[in-house]
C-alpha cells in the first residue's frame, strides 16, 4: 500500500472536501432510501432505537424522526471527512470510485456495529430487502462522496497551480 505523507494544507483540503460530499453523499443516499426503503413499515430504525436508549424512554414519532436525521447527517458527513483525509494518505482507498468505501460503511455500521450494540437484528435475521437496500444505497453515497471529493481537490488544485 503506498501511503503519503501529504502537507498540512492538502490534509485539510482533504478534510473540507470530504465533509462536503459526505453532505451531499448523505441526501444522495436519503433519496435513495425514499426509492428503495431498508425497512418495511413497523421496523424502527436503528438512531431511533439508540435514541429511546439514551433518554430512557418512548420518543414521540417527530422525535424518532429528528433522532433519526441527526444521527444519518451526523455520522455520514464526519465518517466522509475522515475518508477525504485518508484519500490524502493513501488513494487506495477510494478505489472503486469510493463505492468500496460506501460498502465499508455498510458492513461497519449496519453489518456489524448496529446489531451488536443491539440497535439492529443480526444480519442472518434481517430481511434481504433490507440488505440489499442498504448495499445499493450506501454504494450511491460512496460514489457520490468520491464524486464530490474528486471534483473539489481537482478544482482547489488547478487553481493553486
Amino acid at each position: 500500500m503506498n501511503i503519503q505523507r501529504p502537507s498540512r494544507h492538502f490534509i485539510a483540503q482533504g478534510l473540507l472536501a470530504g465533509l462536503i460530499g459526505g453532505v451531499g453523499g448523505s441526501a444522495a443516499k436519503l433519496i435513495g432510501e425514499a426509492v428503495y426503503p431498508p425497512r418495511t413499515q413497523g421496523q424502527e430504525p436503528p438512531p431511533a432505537v439508540l435514541a429511546e436508549k439514551v433518554v430512557g424512554h418512548p420518543l414521540s414519532e417527530t422525535h424518532k424522526e429528528i433522532a433519526t436525521q441527526f444521527f444519518h447527517w451526523t455520522l455520514g458527513t464526519s465518517i466522509a471527512g475522515a475518508y477525504g483525509v485518508a484519500a490524502e494518505f493513501s488513494p487506495i482507498v477510494t478505489v472503486g470510485y469510493g463505492v468500496a468505501f460506501g460498502i465499508a460503511v455498510m458492513l461497519g455500521t449496519h453489518e456489524s456495529t448496529l446489531p451488536l450494540l443491539g440497535l439492529d437484528k443480526p444480519p442472518t435475521q434481517q430481511p434481504l430487502r433490507e440488505h440489499t437496500s442498504e448495499l445499493a444505497t450506501h454504494s450511491l453515497y460512496g460514489f457520490v462522496v468520491e464524486f464530490i471529493r474528486r471534483r473539489l481537490i481537482k478544482r482547489w488544485r488547478a487553481v493553486a497551480s
